[in-house]
């Protein structure tokens, strides 16, 4: 059986410029995806395209997910044979919580593997030019075994045991959450009342408020187009759940996210969930999705 130096599952926004990375750090890739024609194009580039995840598994002893979300990734799993876990190394890649992250942990040492979470930092346009900051969360022993492979895709940092790595990246969304929040509140609040947005945006850029991703926002929110996906809404909003779900955990007031996390519902019920996370836009703007009751509406209602 053909042996690859990596089985590599999931084939979309992310996936495809890591794959690439793989394959241009002179990697052998077998490659997964559900929907087998996104992997095609990477047959030209050198990898070779699975036809079940199980075919993947069987012919690396090393595999990354790169699957959407913990359901995505039980259901590969659950579908694996109890000889498909032996003395395989899984790396799970996906955001996910880290109570997710530790049942996986059991269920394949349990079975013969090895686990390891990292997840990474950095959209698509990152991963395209191997910058990425992937986190490991595993052991020292593993971090030195697996960081040759990991580095093609940017700089790995050690973390510590499984839950360190998802608890740091769900602490770094949290900080993008908000700027994503606060953009579009505020750009919401210019827009509502008639304030020049180039000035707006000029202050931004001379301030130390000025961020990379305000200007690019600013512009899909303007043209109230989102098709050029860096980050999709639904991605941002499965992150807010995970984000809330960790707060609440550790103890502390989980309440904002959970208005966040709401609002985020109600715009991937209201536009395409694939689109850029800015679209998120369309749930703070009040004269789209969402108008709040006036004080005397409130007094109504009680």
């Amino acid at each position: 059986m053909t042996s690859f130096d990596v089985a590599f599952l999931g084939v979309g926004l992310m996936g495809n410029p890591m794959i690439q990375q793989l394959l241009s750090h002179k990697k052998t890739v077998i490659v997964w995806t559900r929907t087998l024609s996104k992997a095609e194009p990477l047959k030209e580039k050198g990898a070779v395209v699975a036809a079940t995840p199980n075919e993947a598994t069987q012919k690396s002893s090393i595999i990354i997910s790169m699957l959407f979300d913990a359901k995505a990734n039980e259901d590969y799993l659950n579908n694996l044979q109890p000889q498909d876990f032996k003395e395989k190394t899984f790396i799970v890649m996906s955001t996910i919580s880290v109570a997710e992250s530790k049942n996986f942990q059991n269920l394949i040492t349990s079975k013969g593997g090895f686990y390891i979470e990292s997840p990474v930092l950095g959209n698509n346009k990152v991963a395209e030019l191997g910058k990425l900051q992937v986190l490991f969360g595993g052991t020292e022993d593993q971090f030195k075994r697996l960081e040759p492979i990991l580095s093609s895709f940017g700089i790995v940092r050690f973390m510590g045991p499984v839950g360190s790595a998802l608890s740091t990246k769900l602490a770094l969304n949290n900080f993008l959450l908000f700027f994503l929040v606060g953009f579009s509140t505020s750009f919401s609040i210019v827009q509502k009342s008639g304030v020049s947005e180039s000035k707006f945006a000029e202050i931004i850029a001379n301030s130390p408020f000025k961020l990379p991703y305000f200007e690019n926002w600013q512009r899909k929110m303007t043209e109230r187009d989102y098709s050029d996906t860096n980050f999709s809404l639904n991605g941002i909003k499965k992150d807010c759940s995970l984000i809330e779900e960790i707060i609440r955990d550790l103890g502390l007031n989980p309440e904002v996210h959970r208005v966040i996390l709401g609002r985020l519902e109600e715009a991937c019920k209201n536009v395409d969930p694939n689109l850029d996370m800015s679209a998120t836009y369309e749930a703070f703007n009040p004269c789209l999705l969402y108008t709040s009751p006036s004080p005397r509406d409130r007094q109504k209602s009680r």
